[in-house]
């Protein structure tokens, strides 16, 4: 952007997005299947393994979509469009996660799984809104 080269720009950012997703999806793949052993390289008591590896498989899922979001929001505080990822995180977390996480784990009796699936939902709402904002392009409009 500095260059005033903004389609130069988004194209950077679609080869960065591209590996990102990639290595994504191939520790998804390594964390969920792997779960239990990874856990337990921490600590082998059972109960540890099986709340760790629950936690480690439902957030292996969201980690797909957390890493569309590294070289994006990357992108948008390189130009100086921070407010967008700020609000973004700001939406997932604070009416969404924390409300949901309490909602799942006590009334509705999920207990911790129902905290990790907020977390889930969370990440994955994150992801949705860096996205959408991205694809507007305003963040090419930034002066550097």
């Amino acid at each position: 952007l500095g260059a005033q080269l903004p389609d130069q720009a988004a194209r950077a950012v679609g080869r960065g997005l591209r590996i990102s997703i990639a290595l994504g999806f191939v520790f998804m793949i390594f964390y969920g299947s792997v779960a239990e052993q990874f856990i337990a390289f921490f600590d082998d008591s059972p109960e540890v393994v099986s709340i760790g590896s629950s936690f480690l498989r439902i957030l292996a899922v969201s980690m797909w979509a957390s890493s569309a979001t590294v070289p994006l929001v990357a992108a948008m505080n390189g130009a100086g469009d921070t407010r967008a990822p700020m609000l973004a995180a700001f939406i997932s977390n604070w009416p969404i996660k924390l409300p949901l996480a309490w909602a799942l784990a006590v009334p509705l009796g999920y207990g911790l799984d129902g905290v990790w699936t907020a977390m889930f939902v969370s990440i994955v709402l994150e992801a949705v809104l860096i996205i959408g904002w991205f694809r507007t392009g305003r963040w090419k409009l930034k002066q550097v």
